[in-house]
């Protein structure tokens, strides 16, 4: 198989994230909050309680991730709420990153025994659309559907508890995923336009998101 390396908005989430080091954990333990119930509004001391941080600082620093362009911010009376900016390519794509570092898991099970070939994000998910009711859907080209089924099942069921999401894989062939071209040529575009988070090379050496992730 053809090497593909990580498309190009993906290399840009990586390069943009790494610039994350700089800020406070704090800032980003609001970040993670908001990425992840990016529907609803919070005021300050209700963020900074289900982000188990101090009431003291959190309106500071809700205010500078409103400047970031994280968030967005409304007004009611004396009290001020708090949103994610989903419309926003800073919020997009922090949620790209974080449902990225959420599915890492998986490319310890898809190891060379495994039959897959290739992993895809798409949909919603990788456009940084989705909201916290959102299935993550998944595209997965491989040699034995079964096989690769069985063999990340587990780690699946596991990261769905934790992340509390679903996960939706559509398990495809070579065949039939280059079929799905003319046959369906919807899903075909959606999936080709989401996220390669790796492939098997033609030396069947890995690529895709760092380990480190």
């Amino acid at each position: 198989m053809k090497t593909k390396h990580i498309n190009t908005s993906f290399q840009q989430i990586i390069t943009m994230f790494n610039k994350l080091k700089r800020f406070s954990k704090s800032y980003l333990l609001f970040l993670e909050l908001f990425a992840k119930h990016p529907e609803t509004w919070y005021y300050s001391s209700e963020a900074a309680k289900h982000a188990n941080q101090s009431a003291g600082s959190s309106t500071r620093l809700l205010d500078q991730l409103v400047k970031d362009g994280f968030l967005t911010s409304m007004q009611k009376g004396k009290m001020k709420f708090y949103r994610a900016h989903s419309k926003g390519p800073a919020m997009r794509s922090f949620k790209i990153f974080l449902t990225c570092m959420t599915l890492q898991p998986l490319r310890k099970e898809l190891h060379l025994g495994s039959g897959a070939n290739k992993m895809i994000l798409y949909g919603s998910a990788a456009r940084g659309e989705d909201t916290s009711s959102s299935d993550l859907d998944l595209l997965c080209v491989t040699q034995d559907k079964e096989l690769t089924k069985k063999k990340i099942s587990e780690e699946v069921a596991k990261i769905e508890r934790e992340a509390e999401r679903i996960i939706n894989i559509t398990y495809k062939t070579n065949v039939e995923y280059h079929r799905e071209a003319e046959k369906n040529p919807a899903f075909h575009e959606n999936v080709e336009n989401g996220i390669t988070l790796w492939e098997v090379n033609e030396s069947n050496e890995l690529q895709g998101m760092p380990e480190a992730w």
